[in-house]
């Protein structure tokens, strides 16, 4: 499902120079997570910024704070992250897109592209465009917030996780804690009453 954080900018297409405050607070959506980290959807993404009429297109400068929750991956503990995103992005005017002048002249054999004309298509993918009237500040927010989240979340850099054997967190175990360790080969020996 797509999730829409659309914005008119009416009032700011006309008049290049002009530019209106943003003030925003959101959900966040199912997308708004890694296979670690979320952003629960009960959490407020709170959005301040401004919007500014540019001559290429709107060019949006924003501050994003929410706060993303996940588990340990030693422990298991639950831990949550402070996210603050600071964002410029400039949403193009459709006719106003930066372009190499020979993307225009697509060649006739489309296997004989050269790495820079690949490389320009690539660059032109990754532009935001002003659509219509209004522009998708979505895709812009999801990326910051998940972009900046730790691959691995830890509670504390020297957590030392749990105990392969017994499951028990290994700062709640004494220093001397470990478990006898009997080869499985020579386990049914210990069942002999001699």
């Amino acid at each position: 499902m797509k999730h829409n954080l659309l914005v008119s900018v009416h009032d700011l297409s006309i008049k290049p120079g002009s530019w209106k405050d943003l003030d925003l607070s959101i959900s966040a959506h199912p997308e708004f997570k890694t296979d670690l980290i979320e952003i629960p959807a009960t959490q407020p993404i709170d959005i301040f910024g401004k919007l500014e009429s540019v001559s290429e297109g709107i060019l949006a400068t924003l501050e994003i704070e929410t706060v993303a929750q996940a588990s340990c991956v030693r422990c298991l503990d639950p831990i949550e992250f402070d996210c603050q995103e600071e964002i410029v992005q400039l949403y193009f005017y459709p006719n106003h897109a930066p372009s190499s002048k020979n993307s225009h002249h697509k060649s006739k054999n489309s296997a004989s592209k050269s790495k820079d004309e690949m490389k320009s298509e690539e660059e032109e993918e990754d532009l935001l465009f002003v659509e219509g009237e209004c522009i998708d500040l979505e895709p812009v927010i999801r990326d910051a917030l998940l972009l900046d989240l730790p691959l691995n979340p830890l509670c504390d850099e020297n957590c030392q996780g749990l105990c392969p054997d017994c499951g028990d967190k290994y700062r709640d175990l004494p220093a001397d804690h470990q478990h006898q360790q009997i080869d499985p080969r020579w386990g049914a020996l210990g069942d002999l009453n001699l």
